[in-house]
């Protein structure tokens, strides 16, 4: 879930540090200006993110017009900033006041009733709107393991602090990981897991995403089948003028438990995909999905 640079310099991380606190202390709504600036200024720069998410959004909605494309894009750029800006609200303030910023949880119940049942669950988080803060979120009210991939430097143990704060168990990307994961759900605990990064040509199989093959992870179809867990989808929508989040947990496609990885990994992208619809313009479009490419077939992305 880290949007972040990958590898900060000691006293680049100190200056990330102060930056992180001095917006914990301004409102929700400077915050998201601020962030909607930022957004705005990589709009108007020639740079690979900003064309990598054109690029994304495109092969989503082919029946885009171009002046529909460019809107989307700007807007969603400016929402992209927001995540980052509010990073200081949802890592550097009290619990309290992040708790006070989740003002509508839907689909709980659901999830609720799995877990009192004893039965593992999985909660595949997308990065849509403000995931970081759904972790806290999950954290505050289950026995959470997610899962993430180290990160270089000084930066990795400030990250791993920040998201363990309330309680959370994080695991590294590796067969150490998994094997945390496998104890967690074995104890009818809950686990999170990104369903729509590239993991790796060993890590996944190919399957659509947005009509287009992207290599999917296969991980949650073995947890769920081996350990009889049920799979939910899970975002925090940023609610318009500031007005703080919304938490939803949808059920995933029945697909996502089958035998066969390249169905369920279909499954779990036509998950991904339906939140995705839902919320649009705050979809992380600046990640290059489709990095990876099937035998044979041509890169999407230029070299810049």
């Amino acid at each position: 879930m880290l949007i972040c640079p990958h590898s900060i310099p000691w006293a680049g991380l100190v200056n990330y540090i102060f930056c992180l606190n001095w917006l914990s202390r301004r409102s929700l709504r400077t915050v998201h200006r601020l962030g909607a600036c930022l957004g705005a200024l990589v709009w108007y720069l020639p740079i690979t993110p900003k064309q990598v998410a054109r690029d994304n959004i495109t092969l989503a909605f082919p029946k885009l017009k171009k002046r529909q494309i460019d809107w989307l894009l700007k807007n969603s750029l400016k929402e992209t900033g927001k995540t980052f800006a509010e990073l200081g609200h949802v890592w550097c303030t009290d619990p309290s006041v992040t708790d006070a910023m989740i003002v509508d949880v839907r689909g709980q119940s659901a999830v609720a009733a799995t877990m009192a049942a004893g039965r593992g669950v999985i909660i595949a988080a997308p990065h849509i709107g403000q995931w970081e803060l759904l972790g806290m979120h999950l954290a505050d009210h289950y026995q959470l393991t997610g899962m993430y991939k180290p990160q270089k430097g000084e930066l990795d143990s400030y990250i791993k602090e920040r998201r363990e704060q309330r309680g959370s168990n994080l695991v590294p990307s590796d067969h150490s990981g998994v094997k945390a994961l496998l104890l967690a759900l074995k104890k009818g605990r809950m686990i999170a897991i990104l369903p729509d990064q590239d993991p790796g040509h060993a890590n996944g199989v190919f399957a659509p995403f947005f009509s287009t093959q992207a290599n999917t992870p296969f991980l949650v179809a073995r947890l769920a089948k081996r350990m009889n867990a049920k799979v939910f989808f899970a975002y925090a929508e940023r609610l318009e003028n500031s007005a703080g989040y919304r938490v939803h947990y949808l059920p995933a496609p029945a697909g996502v438990y089958s035998d066969e990885l390249e169905v369920a990994a279909r499954a779990l992208n036509e998950g991904t995909e339906q939140c995705i619809r839902k919320l649009p313009l705050q979809y992380w479009w600046v990640y290059p999905r489709y990095r990876n490419r099937p035998e044979g077939q041509p890169p999407i992305y230029k070299k810049h």
